[in-house]
């Protein structure tokens, strides 16, 4: 339970029941970025800086599973994946693929 209980969950008609998982949505705050440009005219050396505000990048999986009546996972699928901390799949960091 690391992650949190299932978000929601469905009977189906054969008796199967699907859960979607969803991990609480993180944010990471990504640094600003500047770049410059020197000129030099002369013996004067003209810079121009600018600066570009750092982005909130959104990580979250959500996973759909199919379990039997007996409570054995049959299906798993990635229903929604971002990018994440360290890899380009959260769903991936999370489930340590």
């Amino acid at each position: 339970m690391q992650y949190g209980p299932p978000a929601s969950s469905y009977t189906m008609n054969d008796g199967r029941r699907m859960y979607v998982w969803a991990e609480e949505q993180r944010n990471i705050q990504m640094p600003d970025r500047s770049t410059s440009t020197v000129n030099v005219i002369g013996n004067v050396a003209y810079v121009n800086t600018t600066t570009t505000p750092g982005a909130n990048i959104a990580m979250q999986c959500q996973v759909r599973l199919v379990v039997s009546k007996s409570g054995i996972i049959e299906q798993i699928g990635a229903q929604s994946d971002t990018m994440g901390a360290w890899q380009t799949s959260r769903c991936n960091e999370v489930f340590g693929g």
